[in-house]
Formats: structure tokens, C-alpha cells, sequence
């Protein structure tokens, strides 16, 4: 199983790590070669990190918790979006709120408010307003369910996130730290993993990368929740 994810990795371009001068100090191990002052990943440890991420998932999924997808970048805002939904687990990719997990009894009430007016909405309660009101309402509604949208489904605070660059996304891996909520992140060379429980360093900006492990975490998502 190693030396197959190690070689689709590779396929995935996810041995591309960024240029030396930009390496974090936490990743000179994970770093296999240099060229031309461009860091290679070694990906054998990859494969070894992702193995372990998806035996965590499975297990947490098994025991009823979710799992918050955040990544906010736009190269990979629509497949984390795509790979939450797939698996009905909630997500957050146009803006990390602060305050998520820190302060979530007022960000669940922010939700719960987009909930009941979506249900207006298709209830057509709003059709006894003026037009000009109708549209105020309306540029509510998406204002948060850019906020709010992805985590509708998210009744208390989830058993892990995941992160697309914890570097990128410092903030939803601080609060969870503070939370003490495990972080599943791919992290490439330019990010700090010293406090990152199950990190897994690949190209965090490649498409193709980014992709194939959310591909391989929402496997074991599916298969934690199919019964035994």
C-alpha cells in the first residue's frame, strides 16, 4: 500500500515543495533532494503520513464525530468544497470566521439564523415585502452563507479539521490548537508542522495534489461511517 500511494503521489506532482529559501526548519526531513534551489519532498514519508491520517479519520468517524474542511486559497477552494460535500461533512472555503471553534456558541447562532432564513425563503415569507426589501434580504442571505453556508450541518464542534497550507489557514490551526482539536494538514515546504498533529507534506497548491489526498481522507471518511 506504501509504494503505491508513494508513486501515485509523485504522479500527482506532489513532490514539489517550494525554494529552499523559503523552507520552514520543520521541514528539513521531509525534504528529499534540491534542485536549482527548489526543495523535492520525499514522498516515502508522505505515504507514511497520510497512512496514518486516514486510520485516524476512519476511527474518529466511527465514533459519530465530524470533520471541518477549511481551505480557503482559491487553487483549491472548489475541491475542498467538492470533497466536503461528497461526504456531507461541513467546510468552510471562502473565509476562515474567527471565532469558529473558539467562540462557536455565537457562530452556531449566526448559522442557525441562515437556516431559519433560508427556510423563510422557501416558504415564501418574504414575498409580502417591497422589491427593495426582498433584495436587502436576499444580499443577507449570501452574505452569510458565504460565512455560514458550509457549516450549517455542524452542531457542535468537530472531532478534527482538515487544512489545505495550515500557513495559509494560521488561524483555524490556532483556534483548534487552543480547542485542542486535532489538525489533518497538507502542508508544504514553506509551512510550520511543529505543532500539527497529523500533518502530511505534499504540494499544497497543485490541483492534481490537493485533489488525490482529499481523494484518499475522504475514503476513510466513507468507510468510518459504512456499518460494520
Amino acid at each position: 500500500m506504501k509504494d503505491i500511494l508513494t508513486t501515485q503521489l509523485a504522479q500527482a506532482g506532489s513532490h514539489y515543495g517550494y525554494s529552499k529559501s523559503r523552507r520552514s526548519p520543520s521541514m528539513k526531513k521531509f525534504v528529499g533532494a534540491t534542485q536549482s534551489g527548489t526543495d523535492f519532498i520525499n514522498l516515502t514519508l508522505t505515504a507514511d503520513q497520510l497512512i496514518l491520517a486516514k486510520d485516524f479519520l476512519k476511527n474518529l468517524i466511527r465514533e459519530g464525530k465530524q470533520v471541518l474542511f477549511v481551505g480557503e486559497k482559491p487553487e483549491v477552494r472548489q475541491i475542498v468544497r467538492e470533497k466536503a460535500l461528497g461526504v456531507g461533512e461541513p467546510y468552510m472555503v471562502d473565509r476562515f470566521v474567527a471565532g469558529t471553534i473558539t467562540n462557536f456558541g455565537e457562530i452556531r447562532s449566526r448559522a442557525e439564523k441562515l437556516a431559519d432564513m433560508l427556510s423563510k425563503k422557501e416558504k415564501g415569507e418574504y414575498a409580502v415585502y417591497t422589491k427593495k426589501e426582498q433584495l436587502m434580504i436576499q444580499r443577507t442571505i449570501d452574505r452569510m452563507d458565504r460565512n455560514f453556508g458550509g457549516i450549517l450541518s455542524m452542531a457542535k464542534l468537530p472531532g478534527a479539521l482538515i487544512v489545505v497550507d495550515p500557513r495559509h489557514e494560521h488561524i483555524a490551526v490556532a483556534e483548534a490548537k487552543f480547542a485542542h482539536i486535532p489538525v489533518i494538514a497538507i502542508a508544504s515546504t514553506d509551512c510550520d508542522i511543529s505543532s500539527i498533529e497529523f500533518p502530511i507534506v505534499a504540494n499544497d497548491a497543485s490541483n492534481s495534489s490537493v485533489r488525490f489526498i482529499l481523494d484518499e481522507l475522504v475514503a476513510s471518511i466513507k468507510e468510518g461511517g459504512e456499518k460494520n
